[in-house]
């Protein structure tokens, strides 16, 4: 009805201009490291084992960098599960989550960000995750999404930021990462238009040796715009690594 309102008061050929996509930007701001952490980052594993708590089948950490509001100040987060496997490493989190959806920010308080570690056990990842230490302060990359039609017009504007934590060590060994997420922080859409987008782990590296690895992970942000008339989805790839390395593929 509101399209068909739209419709009467312009010609058919200006709506589907209006309503069809024409490009999408993508732009990177410099990455910063986020927080204020010092020597209290590199505590004695007892200290972080005593803040961990089980909820059923799952365990929930006091990780650096996770905050379920936007933010990058500590917040507990559930370790998630084992969703990938390699030779060195094994990943924690979850494999795929939503950001948004509809057009609004998915905003969940107990999740699973990701984190990659030693390869102990793929059973023993999370009691692994428990003893790592020497963990940095967040880092944080902030991108902005921008869709305009075929008038250049700005119809959608997606905001996040890309936040991790690396650096950290088992047994004075390794660079590991965790708390790596995605966090939106900004969405607008145009009359007429929606958007949703979704993350995922797409896999995990060693960039280092077996006696002491340092993880990489390639993360997928997917994106879908679309209207009535026009629909675009499209993916970006981020790789991270254990030395707070990030680059966009």
């Amino acid at each position: 009805m509101a399209v068909a309102s739209l419709g009467a008061q312009a010609g058919t050929a200006e709506l589907e201009q209006y309503l069809t996509i024409g490009t999408r930007e993508v732009v990177l701001e410099t990455a910063t490291n986020k927080g204020i952490f010092s020597s209290t980052m590199q505590e004695d594993v007892s200290a972080r084992r005593q803040r961990s708590r089980r909820a059923g089948d799952n365990v929930f950490f006091d990780l650096p960098g996770v905050s379920p509001d936007g933010g990058i100040s500590g917040a507990v987060a559930t370790a998630g599960q084992v969703i990938q496997v390699g030779r060195d490493l094994v990943a924690l989190g979850e494999e795929i989550y939503t950001l948004v959806k509809k057009g609004e920010p998915v905003i969940s308080t107990e999740y699973a960000p990701i984190s990659v570690v030693p390869r102990i056990s793929a059973e023993a990842a999370v009691d692994v995750l428990a003893d790592t230490e020497n963990w940095s302060m967040p880092k944080s990359q902030k991108v902005t999404v921008v869709y305009k039609n075929l008038y250049g017009a700005e119809v959608v504007r997606f905001e996040y930021n890309l936040i991790f934590s690396h650096s950290g060590t088992y047994n004075g060994t390794g660079a590991y990462i965790t708390a790596a997420q995605i966090v939106p922080a900004q969405v607008s859409c145009a009359f007429g238009y929606e958007f949703e987008s979704s993350m995922r782990l797409s896999g995990v590296q060693n960039h280092g040796s077996t006696a002491s690895p340092v993880a990489g992970a390639i993360l997928n942000v997917q994106y879908k715009a679309k209207s009535i008339l026009s629909a675009q989805q499209t993916n970006d790839t981020y790789h991270i690594t254990g030395r707070g390395q990030i680059r966009k593929l």
